[in-house]
């Protein structure tokens, strides 16, 4: 029952994760594009 949880927990955890550092990939993309071309920065969260 615990380990079940934990797998749960977490799987939606790294899912979370996964979907802020495409949000703040995505974010940073945008602002780099539209103030000026640079390289683009690896987030790592």
């Amino acid at each position: 029952m615990v380990a079940s949880l934990t797998l749960a927990f977490g799987d939606a955890s790294g899912r979370f994760r996964r979907l802020i550092q495409i949000a703040f990939g995505s974010s940073i993309g945008f602002a780099a594009r539209s103030q000026r071309p640079v390289p683009p920065i690896p987030v790592a969260i």
